[in-house]
């Protein structure tokens, strides 16, 4: 008996490096920041309350659940490394055109990693 077995997989995942500034007038993006994106937070940087606002503006701002965004670097720094699931590089800047404008010179636009999960570096 011959069958075929058709094993499809695609993973929508990015990494990107964040600098968060708390404290803020408002919750905004202030562009590209060396080498990834600068996001201001309007709440302070105690109890994870930056960060919380930060899961919260992203996922507002990107329409996808804020069970996808998760910190896998920096819970205690102002730079910070995100794993945001369910959204590829190319939905990423759709989202978000227009919101990415730069702030300090830098080289080329904000690093986003396209993560395949082929990688064994962690």
């Amino acid at each position: 008996m011959d069958s075929e077995i058709s094993i499809g997989c695609q993973i929508k995942e990015i990494v990107l490096k964040v600098y968060l500034q708390p404290k803020s007038s408002k919750n905004e993006f202030t562009g590209a920041y060396r080498d990834g994106i600068k996001i201001r937070v309007t709440a302070p940087p105690s109890e994870g309350k930056a960060n919380k606002a930060l899961i919260k503006f992203l996922a507002k701002e990107l329409r996808i659940p804020e069970s996808n965004i998760g910190i896998l670097k920096g819970h205690h720094s102002r730079e910070k490394l995100l794993r945001i699931s369910e959204i590829t590089e190319q939905e990423w800047l759709e989202r978000l055109k227009g919101d990415l404008k730069s702030e300090e010179p830098h080289q080329g636009e904000p690093r986003v990693y396209e993560d395949h999960g082929t990688s064994d570096d962690d």
